[in-house]
């Protein structure tokens, strides 16, 4: 997110640094320095005063040196850790002042640096710092983001390094009928977490949907919250269904068949690949509706369009246009396959069986794509073929180029 060759003005009142320096003179030189990264910078003359400054403003950074009179370095920071266990913490010492090193490493303090510093030395490691205080910022909102979602009852959380987990919420731990961390056995979790992949965000566990937010917290430490979606997931699949799905006969309908026509032909334009359309109609369809009513007509376009689902390769799309008409979009495909596929639908209808006794019977029109068509160019044409073979009494396959 940040690089090091980005300018550190983009630093600038963002990350607010406390130094603290006994002697006038380096810390006012180092002061200058510091402002370049950071114009939310305040200086105190020793650790008293520091203190009274941090309790004050809460700074993200402190620079400090460690034997000062009052009270020294080390002394203000133990007050501050107090306060904040997270703080980030720069010391600066003489070589004469090695006693406190142990102290300071006690206190994980984030850098140590020996009198006199170097100037381009204190600059690039508070550069470093801010820019991990700036993540750890970003962190910690998606955190309070998390904290929202962990507290509504559909949710669960954990924390994992991705081989196993070191904190579950009650709520995760109930719904895999656990008591321990250590008795969970759900290998697809884990697998979500090291695969890092940020394109798939939900996973399928215990029969149920969940959307899964994740933030690393530090190392390789992440933080886990798993939000029940399986209603919502139920919905958007009964909402695709009622948008895509023809109520009756469950096979997809204009919306869909015309939202993958218009991708079918932006491909053939495209990639110079070939495809054909074929319109059946069911023939003297009226008459099953006036003979045995609607019911047994509504019968009849369930089996048909079974029947052709039945046969329907993979690549190719199947559809209600309307009514008794259908409409199949054939792949990468010739008009002389196309129109071989339609003569065997066509055989195929002739065997549903239906009660009735009737022999179910269809007309096809097939038309392969060319040159600068549309989708109105294509169905004129296919419309016109299957009105030829209409008007050639039925029951056939007819082509038009």
């Amino acid at each position: 997110m940040f690089s090091e060759g980005r300018p550190m003005k983009i630093y600038r009142n963002k990350v607010s640094i406390l130094y603290v320096e006994d002697e006038d003179n380096i810390r006012e030189g180092y002061a200058k320095a510091l402002k370049r990264i950071s114009s939310n910078l305040q200086t105190a003359a020793d650790g008293e005063e520091g203190l009274a400054l941090y309790k004050k403003h809460h700074f993200e950074l402190i620079v400090s040196d460690i034997k000062m009179p009052k009270m020294n370095g080390i002394e203000m920071v133990k007050e501050i850790k107090k306060l904040n266990p997270e703080i980030s913490i720069i010391f600066t010492s003489a070589h004469t002042e090695s006693a406190y090193l142990l102290e300071a490493i006690e206190l994980q303090v984030d850098g140590y640096l020996l009198k006199p510093v170097d100037k381009k030395s204190l600059t690039a490691l508070v550069q470093k710092l801010s820019k991990n205080i700036l993540l750890q910022k970003e962190n910690e909102i998606q955190r309070e983001i998390l904290q929202h979602i962990m507290d509504s009852e559909n949710s669960l959380s954990i924390i994992t390094d991705g081989k196993a987990i070191s904190y579950a919420s009650k709520s995760f731990l109930n719904l895999f009928n656990i008591t321990k961390i250590s008795d969970f056995k759900e290998p697809s979790l884990f697998a979500y977490i090291n695969s890092k992949d940020d394109a798939h965000r939900t996973i399928n566990v215990k029969n149920k949907s969940f959307f899964i937010s994740i933030s690393k917290i530090r190392d390789n430490n992440f933080l886990l919250n798993l939000t029940d979606i399986t209603k919502m997931e139920k919905d958007r699949v009964e909402t695709v269904q009622k948008a895509y799905v023809d109520t009756l006969t469950q096979v997809y309908n204009r919306n869909k068949f015309e939202e993958v026509f218009e991708y079918q032909l932006r491909q053939a334009k495209r990639y110079k690949q070939n495809f054909s359309l074929a319109i059946l109609d069911i023939d003297h369809f009226k008459l099953f509706n006036d003979t045995y009513g609607h019911l047994v007509g509504d019968e009849i376009l369930i089996l048909l369009a079974k029947k052709i689902l039945e046969n329907l390769r993979e690549s190719d799309l199947f559809a209600r246009w309307g009514g008794e008409e259908f409409v199949i979009l054939f792949n990468n495909t010739t008009l002389q396959d196309a129109a071989e596929l339609c003569e065997k639908f066509r055989q195929n209808i002739q065997s549903i069986k239906h009660e009735s006794q009737e022999i179910i019977k269809a007309s096809f029109g097939v038309t392969e794509y060319k040159e600068n068509d549309t989708i109105n160019s294509m169905f004129e044409r296919a419309d016109r073929a299957l009105y030829t073979a209409k008007g050639a009494g039925r029951d056939q396959v007819r082509s038009v180029v």
